[in-house]
């Protein structure tokens, strides 16, 4: 087959001219190797070896994955496109979808409607699960998670094979964690003000839990499969031993105390009444599930020690005349107040120690792709069969000794959707590296190469973005809209992203900032710019 570069799907010249790296030819720069079919990626070869292809076990001095001297190894632009999906999805906040739901209902959609029932259908799927189980949505975090594994063993072998010794990695390693934590903990914090210029601490954010868990996960690279599986087995073990141990609130414990009352205060005909709180059976969990309740759990009781130990407020300014005993009882009226007592959501810092698990199966995932003695079509039967088995033993679990629970990431937890995520990679593999469709990669592929960027963009420019977007656009758009309409006689609204009485403006909004943080992802793509710790 023709060697073409990667186009975008409308064609025209390509992003950044990628170009195709050979079996026999060295690869300069950081070309990717985005031609279609097997043969022009030696990684992926899918049948036997042809004269001329890269040797499995190369006799002379080669690099990581096991190339010759001079060939440098080809991105895995699956992984780069994996990468990008889950990171439009976790930047889109769920398209907004549940606000939609609302809109329409509040415009007068019926329920039974078939437009109605689709928005629900979706809004479900893109929000958490409330305690057990899981949705689509919940698998977001976990597939971030998976690919930092996967990608280890890439760079790993990066820093190998341009000499790097092992404590230098190590300590790269090292730094990329507690840049990772710090940056976390930036990005966690509310919106602070003069008049509270101090850090709270808290470590159940993504990068958070990825920084603290990574440092293990990459002292197991080029370990062994078994001794991998038995790390795995070792951490999810220890953390249901954990939680197991830990003893449950007694019959009379006040769980509102944690965020969790059993009753809720509502309104029907503007009377205010107590009743009974629709989710307290749904987190409050029986029998031996009753270890991973919400916030009555061990890694709850950890963080009450744990993240108290930070500073969480600043003492207040002494007042004039008063007395030290009067002083020290307001200090501690203060620290009080401001006191961690649990996690809304549930989440905890110890959800990191599971976390290794998750990242440990994408290691295993990403050394088995980098392997030349197995074909793409061994790989993706590696991939199913690994799937199936960690999600039948997570499902497994669920029904016996640990329920499956997204907030506090349960073994069970980490062992399905551990499963389902390598299903999911599984496809793309399938798509683009497989079938040698990587065309099809290159929108999500631009994204997938700067996921840092993606991911920071979100937390912290998206209602900038979209006040931007309305600033610069909304009178363009009305006149564009007039002249439209008059030049085809056709009722436009004139009104940017729908208008605020478009039940559908909330989603059209999150897509139009979405396109925005997609076009900075092109232009960087073009200036071969990556932002990467």
């Amino acid at each position: 087959m023709a060697n073409e570069p990667l186009k975008p799907p409308a064609g025209g010249k390509p992003l950044g001219a990628p170009k195709l790296i050979p079996a026999h030819q060295p690869a300069t720069g950081d070309a990717i190797p985005l031609a279609a079919g097997p043969a022009a990626n030696p990684t992926l070869n899918m049948g036997a070896r042809k004269p001329g292809a890269v040797p499995l076990r190369p006799l002379g001095a080669g690099n990581a994955a096991g190339l010759p001297a001079g060939l440098k190894e080809p991105r895995l632009v699956s992984l780069d496109a994996f990468r990008g999906f889950v990171m439009l999805m976790m930047a889109s906040s769920g398209f907004a979808l549940a606000q939609v739901a609302n809109r329409l209902r509040a415009a007068g959609t019926s329920e039974d409607s078939t437009e109605f029932k689709i928005v629900r259908t979706l809004a479900d799927q893109f929000s958490h699960a409330v305690w057990q189980g899981g949705v689509f949505w919940d698998l977001i975090q976990p597939a971030f998670m998976f690919m930092v594994g996967v990608a280890l063993p890439y760079s790993y072998g990066k820093r190998l094979a341009r000499g790097d010794s092992y404590i230098s990695r190590l300590l790269h390693t090292l730094a990329r964690c507690v840049l990772l934590v710090a940056i976390g903990v930036f990005l966690a914090n509310p919106t602070g003000s003069k008049e509270q210029p101090y850090t709270v601490f808290t470590f159940a954010n993504v990068l958070c839990q990825i920084g603290l868990g990574y440092f293990f996960v990459f002292l197991f690279v080029n370990r062994g499969l078994w001794l991998q599986v038995a790390a795995i087995a070792a951490v999810l073990g220890g953390t249901w031993y954990a939680f197991f141990q830990h003893p449950l609130p007694p019959e009379d414990f006040d769980y509102a105390s944690v965020g969790v009352p059993r009753t809720v205060k509502v309104k029907e005909n503007g009377v205010e009444k107590e009743v009974p709180n629709p989710e307290f059976e749904q987190v409050i969990l029986p029998g031996l599930k009753g270890h991973w309740s919400k916030n009555v759990n061990f890694a709850s009781d950890v963080d009450r020690d744990l993240l108290n130990r930070f500073p969480r407020t600043q003492a207040p300014p002494r007042r004039d005349g008063e007395t030290d005993d009067a002083y020290a009882s307001r200090v501690e009226e203060n620290r009080k107040q401001y006191e961690f007592q649990f996690n809304s959501g549930g989440y905890a810092t110890l959800n990191f120690v599971p976390s290794i698990a998750t990242m440990l199966l994408g290691l295993i995932i990403g050394e088995l792709l980098r392997r030349l003695d197995k074909s793409s079509g061994d790989k993706l039967i590696a991939m199913l069969l690994g799937g199936a088995v960690c999600l039948a033993v997570g499902v497994a679990l669920h029904f016996t000794v640990c329920p499956i629970v997204k907030r506090i990431w349960t073994p069970s937890w980490a062992l399905a959707s551990g499963g389902l995520v390598i299903w999911m990679l599984a496809l793309f593999y399938l798509v683009i590296d497989h079938f040698g469709w990587r065309r099809i990669a290159w929108p999500l592929a631009v994204v997938g190469m700067n996921s840092l960027l993606v991911y920071l963009m979100a937390q912290l420019l998206k209602g900038w973005t979209l006040k931007a977007i309305y600033t610069h656009l909304t009178i363009p758009y009305a006149k564009l809209a007039g002249w439209l309409a008059e030049a085809t006689g056709k009722p436009i609204s004139r009104e940017l992203l729908g208008g605020a009485s478009n039940p559908y403006q909330p989603l059209y909004e999150t897509l139009a900032v979405l396109f925005v943080f997609w076009l900075v992802c092109v232009w960087l793509y073009r200036q071969r710019l990556f932002v990467r710790l």
